[in-house]
């Protein structure tokens, strides 16, 4: 129908959208970084600095590093 192509249409453009910045960072280990959790990220310039969407997450640990956490993220604007 009309109305479910509308659905579609504006899910894929806000999925575009959000993904107009995006990045990677690595922290030290922590459980409370998961993917659909926002992150407050610090001292990435005026522009950048601020909250991000997670994508994606990796928890390791080894014995060089300890615990570490591998982060994607991503949002929609810059300011």
């Amino acid at each position: 129908t009309l109305q479910e192509a509308r659905f579609l249409a504006e899910a894929h453009y806000r999925k575009i959208a959000r993904r107009f910045v995006t990045g990677y960072g690595i922290a030290d280990g922590d459980g409370r970084i998961r993917v659909g959790v926002s992150v407050e990220l610090k001292k990435l310039g005026t522009m950048f600095d601020g909250k991000y969407y997670v994508t994606e997450v990796r928890h390791t640990f080894d014995r060089k590093n300890g615990y570490r956490t591998y982060f994607a993220v991503e949002r929609a604007w810059i300011r």
